[in-house]
C-alpha cells in the first residue's frame, strides 16, 4: 500500500542503511538502527539545500543536454516514447 511504501522509505532496513555514506558507523551494529533513522532524518533536513545544489549543479551544461538527447532518442528507438 501507499502508506507502507512511505513507511519503508522513511525507515529503511539495516542492510540499506549501512550503505548510506554518512551512517557508515552502523556497519556491524544493527542495534543502532533506530538511532540511525533519527540521525538520517535530521541530517537530510539540515543538508537538503546542499543536496539540491549538488544534484542540480550540472543540469544546464551542454554535456548533460547531449546525454539527455541520446537517452530520449534511444527510448524513441525502442518504442517507449
Amino acid at each position: 500500500s501507499n502508506f507502507m511504501t512511505k513507511l519503508a522509505l522513511l525507515f529503511p532496513s539495516y542492510k540499506k542503511m549501512k550503505n548510506i555514506p554518512y551512517v557508515k558507523f552502523i556497519d556491524g551494529r544493527p542495534y543502532l538502527l533506530p538511532f540511525c533513522w533519527i540521525y538520517r532524518i535530521i541530517y537530510n533536513f539540515k543538508n537538503k539545500k546542499d543536496f539540491v545544489k549538488e544534484a542540480t549543479f550540472d543540469l544546464a551544461s551542454d554535456e548533460t543536454r547531449a546525454e539527455a538527447q541520446k537517452e530520449f532518442e534511444y527510448f524513441e528507438e525502442i518504442g517507449l516514447l
